[in-house]
């Protein structure tokens, strides 16, 4: 998730005391409808997923680090640089640093090719391990049948899913 975010300068009493960033307050941002782009970090500079929001809130922690908490959340989840699966949830939690993306409430994924759809309560896409952990109620149907069980892992693209230790052994 990208946002631009503006800030007046700090007050001559905090430039003198010259702050570390671990003691420099957050800011807490209402946003409303909007969008933004996750990227990858390292030279490719890849989008991770894109999310569109109804309602946000982002706590501004540093310079390009924030979290952020979204209502009515819709998006797209990328595997190597390209469009991987489309999803829609309840509300979102972004942690820039940590390149997660929680999705919470009515959660689902349809997968571009195969078209395959999971559903759940909740989703956590780690995109540093470019995985999907979903967890509540998770089923999984596609062209091979259908899952379910309470928690699921997949790739992006839902073509690998299984149970958590099936993935921990590749981690």
């Amino acid at each position: 998730m990208a946002l631009l975010v503006g800030c007046a300068a700090p007050t001559a009493k905090k430039q003198a005391a010259n702050p570390s960033p671990e003691q420099t307050p957050k800011a807490r941002i209402s946003v409303s409808t909007g969008e933004g782009t996750q990227y990858s970090k390292g030279p490719k500079h890849e989008p991770v997923w894109t999310v569109k929001w109804k309602e946000a809130t982002v706590d501004v922690q540093g310079k390009n680090s924030f979290v952020g908490a979204a209502k009515g959340v819709t998006g797209t989840i990328d595997q190597n640089g390209a469009p991987a699966s489309d999803y829609s949830a309840d509300g979102a939690f972004a942690d820039k640093e940590k390149g997660v993306l929680a999705l919470v409430g009515h959660v689902k994924l349809v997968s571009k090719k195969p078209a395959a759809t999971l559903t759940c309560e909740r989703v956590e896409y780690h995109s540093d391990q470019k995985l999907i952990k979903a967890k509540g109620n998770v089923r999984v149907e596609g062209p091979w049948g259908s899952a379910a069980g309470n928690e699921v892992w997949a790739t992006p693209d839902l073509k690998q899913i299984g149970t958590p230790d099936m993935f921990r052994k590749t981690e």
